[in-house]
């Protein structure tokens, strides 16, 4: 593995899953300004309330293969099923796009860094970013 930094700027990411690793991972990216879309058929309160405030899109439903296509830079297969985790990660090849599966690095292209455990800072701007776009 090779360490890189991406800028994420208007590239658009797919994230299969709602729940509670999707977040984080929302949390993480919504600062640097991706074009996010979740397809899941639940979600958290907080993706939720990201997409009222137009900063993801959102679908409620399980991801299909017509879903990914080479025009994302990145997916993120993370339903926490790990059968639907697999197939998600099996279209991301076919439309030659790079894969993280949650709880599966041998089906994964790439790792994250994560910060420590208890940390809300990115959430907390996060928080403050949406308060400033009610306008």
């Amino acid at each position: 593995m090779v360490p890189f930094i991406f800028n994420l700027t208007d590239k658009k990411i797919l994230v299969a899953g709602g729940g509670a690793e999707a977040e984080s991972l929302l949390v993480s990216f919504l600062g640097h300004d991706p074009k996010i879309k979740v397809i899941s058929p639940a979600c958290t309160e907080n993706i939720k309330l990201f997409h009222r405030f137009g900063r993801i899109e959102f679908e409620q439903r399980w991801a299909e293969e017509s879903d990914v296509d080479s025009s994302y830079y990145f997916v993120f297969a993370v339903t926490g099923d790990s059968e639907v985790d697999a197939e998600t990660a099996a279209w991301a090849r076919k439309a030659h796009v790079p894969v993280f599966v949650q709880n599966n690095s041998l089906l994964s292209d790439f790792v994250l860094e994560r910060g420590e455990e208890g940390e809300t800072s990115d959430f907390d701007k996060i928080k403050e970013l949406l308060k400033t776009r009610r306008g």
